[in-house]
């Protein structure tokens, strides 16, 4: 079943027409030329009226590629996973994450609907990870830059990576580790504040 879109005239991202205001920079869909005008200066000439195309596509980009990367990574080690259930499983979730970092940029790149929204979620699963005798987990999709900490005994250190990887393990032996992806975390409050802004911005034009 096909759906009308209608395109927004400031950042020309795509819009339900049960929509009535732009779900990327929040101009209504029957905006005056003037106000189109004064949105489309601020969107396109600051980052306070919306991310500026070169980091934009920067980070759609980032986000395919990554999830590509992601992809191979979990095609290679399905071939060494034990024929299991619960051990493939695990696998495929993160084929299923991989997927959708692709979508997430693609998303992205295109101004799709809720593209802001889906890209903080993409990158806040970033964020931390942790290893424990119970649990472990580890996420990234395209770089890590970031910091860990290990408890017992006790040490510290950077830790980069350009690429994919994941990890996701329960029951084994291991010391309690703590790791924050700086890099994930720095777009996350990046997109954080944009959506925040976004959120002021739509509230003010209800008020109005």
């Amino acid at each position: 079943m096909s759906h009308y879109v209608w395109s927004c005239p400031v950042c020309k991202a795509s819009n339900l027409t049960s929509s009535g205001e732009c779900s990327a920079c929040g101009c209504q869909a029957q905006a005056s030329q003037q106000e189109v005008e004064s949105r489309r200066a601020a969107f396109e000439g600051s980052s306070a009226g919306g991310i500026p195309n070169r980091v934009r596509m920067a980070l759609g980009i980032l986000a395919v590629v990554g999830g590509a990367l992601g992809i191979v990574v979990v095609g290679w080690q399905m071939s060494l996973t034990p024929p299991f259930f619960v051990s493939r499983f695990l696998v495929f979730l993160f084929a299923v994450a991989y997927v959708f970092s692709i979508w997430c940029g693609i998303a992205m790149l295109r101004r799709k609907p809720g593209w802001l929204r889906f890209n903080l979620i993409l990158w806040g699963a970033q964020v931390l990870s942790i290893a424990t005798p119970v649990v472990s987990y580890s996420f990234s999709s395209g770089a890590l830059f970031g910091i860990w900490a290990q408890f017992s005994p006790i040490r510290a250190g950077v830790h980069t990576w350009i690429g994919s990887r994941f990890e996701l393990v329960f029951w084994r032996d291991a010391p309690v580790v703590l790791g924050l992806n700086l890099f994930a975390l720095a777009i996350t409050v990046y997109l954080a504040k944009k959506a925040l802004h976004r959120a002021a911005v739509l509230d003010r034009g209800r008020a109005q």
